[in-house]
């Protein structure tokens, strides 16, 4: 590594769900993409999209930042679509959204700033702003095929970018439309789903492959968060990504996996199984959006049983109403009597705590990029019962139970009711699991992160 390349580097990062309100894993990984940057003292520009009129002398108080959320209007998406119809035009085709930085003195700056992830004594981030460029750019997309180009602007420029300085790359923390033309791009996927199993998601297979084929095509390296997707990436997309592959696993974003120090994890384990054993209160946990690939149902259905040899065990499901699901919802909501609390999403920190004080997180996925939530579970000490499908096994290692069939009620009954009856058995997987969470830090992803950079910079 060059310690002097560091500094001179510009990472511009799209924030199209950075600043979601509800979670997601691209949610996360957008911020500990921001985080892990910033810690390596790299110059970091938010992409963000600017939807409303600068009516108080603030341009970020308009921005995706703080107003995400807001629903469009009728009109406005009607303008969005004779803006895309126009850029679409012959005349207009290789126009470029029209980016520049917010100014220092915005009043909004310091309130800004403390929205982005990383310690207040880092460097702060700079922000650079375009009028609706992400609606812009997915209604393009939907509509045209077509990814939308941007250029960045230099350091201290806040005109029009249409300038071949500025920042060193330009990364999509997931696959987005959107291609700068003045610098290198970087692209990160994390999963293949659309294109190999269609069935457990929205996302339209053919729509799917043409984004990816693009931003492949476009970027001058492309990051996967897996070695299971990178394999994919490789069987889908051959030549034409195979020279531009980097696998770097997605990191752990709870500082709890950065402690060596286990004892208060082992002891919590322990007051967990004295509750169990004394007839208290205790509970296990699923965690992710309610839809097909989570496999919520064979997860209930295991506890159901488990639930007739210990009665004050109960199940909380955390995540928000995906798709496909809505019988399964229902179901959950008229069963808290039976033992099944759905609270929905969760912030970051009522997540942990959940972890730190569940008896176990089950993980029955049908399919994934990258086994996140049972990493995040391991390092609040939190046994793991997953599926054994490869991303699981290439995340959790040796780590957690496995079911080799994850349709299989039976075998998450089984593992749970082991679980259950042994303190030694989950005493030994909290160990095996935080030592494994240790292995997926921040401060190892951004180191691997800045190695990708400086690559890309020197070729």
């Amino acid at each position: 590594m060059n310690p002097e390349l560091a500094p001179q580097m510009r990472i511009a990062i799209n924030s199209a769900e950075a600043f979601l309100h509800n979670g997601s894993g691209i949610k996360y990984f957008s911020r500990s993409l921001i985080d892990s940057l910033r810690q390596k003292d790299l110059a970091v520009d938010i992409l963000l999209e600017g939807n409303l009129s600068n009516n108080n002398g603030s341009e970020l108080s308009s921005s995706s930042l703080f107003k995400l959320y807001d629903k469009i209007s009728p009109v406005e998406k009607l303008k969005l679509r004779l803006k895309t119809d126009l850029y679409s035009l012959p005349l207009f085709r290789l126009c470029r959204s029209r980016l520049h930085r917010v100014s220092p003195n915005d009043p909004l700056l310091s309130l800004a700033q403390a929205r982005i992830p990383g310690k207040e004594i880092l460097n702060p981030v700079q922000f650079l702003i375009a009028k609706q460029v992400f609606r812009l750019a997915k209604d393009r997309f939907s509509r045209k095929a077509s990814c939308t180009r941007i250029a960045i602007p230099s350091a201290g420029d806040k005109s029009i970018a249409i300038t071949t300085s500025g920042s060193s790359i330009f990364h999509n923390p997931f696959p987005f439309p959107l291609i700068a033309s003045n610098c290198s791009n970087v692209t990160t996927i994390h999963d293949l789903i659309p294109l190999t199993h269609p069935e457990l998601c929205l996302d339209h297979p053919d729509v799917f492959y043409r984004l990816l084929n693009q931003l492949i095509s476009a970027s001058s390296a492309v990051h996967a968060i897996s070695r299971y997707t990178a394999d994919q990436l490789l069987n889908i997309y051959g030549s034409a990504v195979s020279e531009k592959l980097r696998v770097i696993p997605q990191p752990v974003p709870i500082a709890a996996s950065t402690s060596t120090n286990d004892d208060e994890y082992i002891l919590e384990r322990e007051h967990l199984y004295n509750r169990l054993r004394g007839g208290e209160d205790v509970f296990v946990i699923q965690v992710g959006s309610i839809e097909p690939k989570k496999n919520h149902s064979v997860s209930i259905a295991a506890f159901n049983e488990v639930r007739s040899k210990y009665p004050n065990l109960k199940l909380v499901v955390i995540g928000k109403n995906g798709w496909l699901s809505n019988s399964l919802c229902d179901y959950m909501l008229a069963s808290k009597p039976d033992g099944i609390e759905w609270i929905g999403s969760a912030s970051r920190g009522v997540l942990e705590s959940y972890m730190k004080r569940s008896l176990a997180l089950l993980f029955p996925s049908l399919v994934e990029g990258w086994g996140l939530p049972p990493l995040e579970a391991m390092a609040m000490g939190c046994p793991v019962i997953t599926s054994s499908i490869p991303p699981c096994r290439e995340s959790c290692g040796n780590a957690a139970l496995f079911i080799e069939d994850p349709t299989s009620v039976n075998e998450l009954r089984d593992h749970l009711l082991d679980l259950l009856g042994s303190v030694e058995l989950g005493l030994d997987l909290c160990r095996r699991g935080r030592s494994r969470a240790r292995e997926f830090s921040v401060s190892r992803f951004s180191e691997s992160m800045l190695n990708l950079y400086q690559s890309i910079d020197r070729s």
